[in-house]
């Protein structure tokens, strides 16, 4: 996992920590049941955003569709009167079509990004900004630990960083959500909990089965 300091190198300046009022402890959301080891299937195997990539269905299906993804070009456009023409001289230009922060390309960027979405419903990004506004790169955040939070209608999401929770404005945060209820994705992974887990059981079965031979570890008498 690649994990980055807002800027270049340095912390946001310390704040005090914050709780999400939309998230009791007696029900919490997918991304803290995961952040707390993930939660057991019915079939006794812990399934969560790591371990479901053990299963080949699911790898290869995330794979496939996050490279997909990732190869489509995203370019950045003016309008000029009726048409419209590549904005070279736009700040975020060259982040959205090479490099978004130093340490990823953009293809990297949105691999990654994308097969979060996939299993985790959501993926973020902290756009770090110059001191006029414009963007000089884009930082991927751990969706196990950031969350949206909408108070008195205004949104802001919630990070942590070194242990310690930080409040972001919505402005700076790229939010890239799948299927939810419109303020946060929900975890894929968490849903079809089940029948990923009755898959990778099934697996771990086979496995232990064909080691011995295939031959059962009983001994039946009449």
């Amino acid at each position: 996992m690649i994990t980055f300091l807002f800027g270049r190198n340095r912390p946001p300046p310390r704040r005090r920590s914050i709780e999400n009022p939309a998230t009791p402890l007696s029900d919490p959301d997918d991304c803290l049941v995961e952040a707390w080891g993930g939660g057991l299937a019915s079939s006794g195997v812990a399934v969560n955003s790591k371990t479901a990539l053990s299963y080949a269905p699911v790898w290869r299906a995330v794979n496939l569709i996050s490279s997909y993804v990732a190869k489509i070009p995203l370019v950045l456009y003016k309008r000029i009167g009726t048409g419209k023409d590549r904005d070279l001289d736009h700040p975020a230009y060259h982040l959205l079509k090479h490099k978004p922060n130093l340490q990823q390309t953009f293809f990297q960027f949105r691999l990654v990004q994308q097969a979060r979405v996939l299993l985790r419903g959501n993926a973020y990004a902290y756009i770090f900004r110059a001191s006029n506004g414009d963007p000089l790169e884009i930082l991927p955040l751990d969706p196990a630990s950031t969350y949206p939070v909408k108070e008195d209608g205004k949104l802001t999401y919630v990070t942590k960083i070194l242990g310690e929770e930080r409040k972001l404005l919505a402005e700076n945060v790229l939010h890239i959500q799948g299927l939810g209820d419109g303020l946060q994705g929900h975890s894929v992974v968490g849903y079809a909990k089940e029948s990923l887990g009755l898959g990778m059981a099934a697996g771990r079965y086979g496995s232990v089965f064909f080691k011995n031979s295939a031959r059962p570890s009983a001994v039946l008498e009449h």
